[in-house]
């Protein structure tokens, strides 16, 4: 199986910079949840592409049938066995892989998507070390049975939080961008998204800004 190395850029791909990264995941191994219906070929209403399979079959794909797994494999596939691998090809044919981890808090679903890539000519070394890996967050809701939306957190409803002093998790603010990095524990970070959940804010998950996907159906799974 082709090794990969996690990076932050293909969030840019995907967003522009302008969701909520966490250096911790959103998950934890107990709300982690599989949920079929997710995988498969999509279009979204932005004319991107996605490309959706559990990671167990697309680990066994790469697979030779008679290779031996090494100590590496096997852990990679141990951590990943509940997650879904993503790759996400946009309407100018710019290409992301991602690892997905759906996970529920009080019967809300959500997906933790994790950014990697191969090993690129387009990098040097003394950048490529300069790269961090992170977690994003996207509200995920099943609308008819060929139809997903992904409704990120964003900066904005962040930004607006650290303000009003209406947040209690670990963070730091780059002053130079402005970006916003969570620095929390996962469990922290679960408490935090069932307080914003329950809160009054409006289009907490700014769904006119989501992705909203229809299923292929003449497409192979």
């Amino acid at each position: 199986m082709n090794k990969k190395h996690l990076i932050i850029l293909v969030g840019a791909i995907l967003l522009n910079s302008c969701i909520v990264k966490s250096v911790q995941p959103f998950y934890t191994k107990e709300t982690v949840v599989k949920n079929d219906r997710i995988s498969g070929t999509w279009n979204d209403q932005n004319g991107g592409l996605w490309k959706i399979i559990s990671f167990e079959d697309e680990f066994e794909k790469n697979q030779e049938s008679n290779e031996k797994l090494s100590d590496e494999d096997k852990e990679i596939k141990e951590k990943f066995k509940d997650s879904y691998f993503v790759n996400y090809t946009d309407k100018k044919k710019r290409d992301a892989d991602f690892f997905i981890f759906l996970f529920e808090l009080d019967k809300n679903l959500y997906a933790d998507f994790i950014p990697f890539f191969t090993n690129s000519n387009d990098l040097n070394e003394l950048e490529e070390n300069h790269l961090t890996p992170t977690h994003s967050v996207a509200k995920v809701n099943f609308s008819k049975e060929n139809k997903i939306t992904f409704s990120w957190f964003r900066e904005d409803k962040l930004s607006k939080l650290i303000q009003n002093k209406r947040i209690r998790i670990k963070y730091l603010k780059n002053e130079v961008s402005g970006d916003v990095l969570l620095l929390d524990t996962s469990e922290n970070l679960q408490e935090f998204i069932k307080r914003y959940e329950a809160s009054n804010i409006e289009d907490k998950w700014t769904e006119k800004e989501a992705y909203k996907l229809t299923k292929k159906v003449d497409a192979e799974d």
